[in-house]
């Protein structure tokens, strides 16, 4: 699936680390803690992922929004204790109490979101970040 490069504003060149990336990413984490932002972005070789400040993760599937409706976005996860994603090779997420989760790739089905596997549970653990290079 070919990316837009209007959506895709950390990877604008080829071969570059993905430190700019978490850079970008950190900061609007940074942001959405302080209540300074309501979304948080992350993105891997093939998806858009979006955090509201809700704890809602959205996953954007290519399909463009047309009129009022915006059909391209598949919810991912519901859960307030979400903190913040970042993605590269899959999909992670950080609870406020310190859990982090791998997306498995199975997207909620109403109120139920089991696409989510349990990787650590540490209290002390305040930030993830992944160590790819974007391609």
């Amino acid at each position: 699936m070919d990316k837009p490069k209007a959506l895709y504003p950390f990877a604008t060149l080829k071969n570059q680390s993905s430190v700019v990336s978490l850079g970008c990413s950190l900061l609007l984490g940074i942001l959405l803690a302080l209540g300074m932002q309501r979304t948080a972005t992350a993105q891997d070789q093939t998806f858009l992922y979006r955090l509201h400040d809700d704890g809602k993760i959205w996953r954007y599937t290519g399909t463009p929004c047309g009129g009022n409706s915006c059909p391209g976005w598949q919810l991912l996860d519901i859960n307030s204790r979400t903190s913040a994603i970042t993605a590269g090779i899959g999909l992670y997420q950080l609870h406020n109490t310190g859990a982090i989760w791998r997306y498995t790739d199975t997207p909620c089905q109403g109120s139920s979101c089991p696409g989510w596997q349990l990787l650590d549970n540490n209290s002390r653990t305040r930030l993830i970040a992944l160590d790819t290079v974007i391609r």
